[in-house]
């Protein structure tokens, strides 16, 4: 099993929970499980995309590839609203600070690597998504992601 890819049942039930939830599309860590599925589903629903990477330099190869009018690419944001969807992943310690962001701008938070032993890699993590009213585990692959939601 592809570790950076268990992600993708989370993704996919959280894309379906938000079919008819209007917003954009926030993926905070870029990557060849995420951005290529998030693209796709950006464009087919007719909403806006925008991937946040900490490693300018691997967020330029996806720019360069699925940069476009609806799909946008930045290195640092933290201010959201009207977000239908976001995943936070990638290689930035500091995902707290994109889950507590998004608590109250976004309708469904998926994030990646959840389970105890990633947690000592992101501090604050848990704490953050512990603010969330609603919360939903997927545990079958390793490592684990969660959903939260409003």
């Amino acid at each position: 099993m592809d570790p950076y890819g268990t992600h993708q049942e989370a993704l996919a039930w959280a894309m379906a929970k938000v079919a008819n939830i209007e917003g954009s599309i926030v993926e905070a860590g870029c990557g060849w499980w995420s951005t290529p599925l998030l693209h796709g589903f950006a464009e087919g629903s007719g909403r806006e995309i925008l991937s946040l990477d900490a490693y300018p330099e691997y967020l330029q190869g996806f720019e360069a590839r699925y940069g476009d009018t609806f799909h946008g690419f930045g290195d640092d944001q933290l201010e959201f609203s009207g977000v239908a969807l976001a995943l936070v992943d990638g290689g930035d310690p500091d995902r707290a600070r994109y889950v507590n962001a998004l608590r109250g701008n976004c309708a469904y938070l998926v994030c990646h690597d959840t389970e105890a032993t990633s947690r000592q890699h992101y501090p604050g993590m848990e704490e953050a998504l512990a603010l969330w009213p609603n919360r939903r585990e997927f545990a079958r692959a390793y490592p684990n992601t969660t959903v939260v939601w409003s």
